[in-house]
């Protein structure tokens, strides 16, 4: 949706100087219970609401980075994809100074320029589902929560809340 919107705003304001947007998504959709959503909700947008138990402070989530070989002093830009995902720095240098072949500079011969890098603020939350809908007995469950930019610092602990977002998986590396 950013992008859809920076690559409209630019041409029709035929500027390329144009800033990132963040798109802010409001919907009077069900709310989705956290005990019912399963592998059919996956990228999917959902609204769902519930108590904030934890919110981790803000930290800097890189959006591009800047990678130049140790060897031949080549640089290149990579996105970062969103989310919880991180990045792959390439294996090998591709750049060709001789017109002839790629230049031979060894295995993982990138280091990250941080000061040409670009970061946005990115915050975790922890979203408890509420007492209210929790079954006689039961534990509440919990989803992790990720917001960045114009939505970090905006909820703290005990705050009620309902969000609309995109339902995600992914890998914790530190659970098996």
């Amino acid at each position: 949706f950013e992008i859809a919107v920076q690559n409209l705003a630019r041409q029709l304001l035929q500027d390329d100087t144009i800033p990132a947007f963040q798109i802010l998504l409001r919907s009077n959709e069900t709310i989705h219970d956290l005990r019912k959503l399963n592998s059919e909700h996956i990228s999917q947008l959902v609204r769902v609401s519930g108590i904030i138990i934890a919110a981790t402070n803000l930290s800097a989530k890189a959006t591009n980075i800047q990678i130049m070989c140790k060897t031949c002093r080549k640089c290149k830009m990579l996105p970062v994809p969103g989310g919880f995902s991180g990045i792959q720095l390439p294996r090998a240098c591709d750049s060709d100074p001789s017109g002839i072949g790629p230049k031979d500079c060894g295995l993982d011969p990138y280091v990250v320029i941080h000061d040409k890098c670009t970061f946005v603020d990115q915050q975790v939350l922890k979203l408890q589902e509420s007492p209210e809908l929790l079954p006689v007995g039961d534990l509440p469950r919990h989803i992790t929560v990720h917001v960045d930019r114009y939505l970090t610092n905006k909820v703290i602990p005990g705050r009620r809340v309902t969000i609309v977002g995109i339902y995600d998986i992914f890998q914790n590396s530190s659970s098996k």
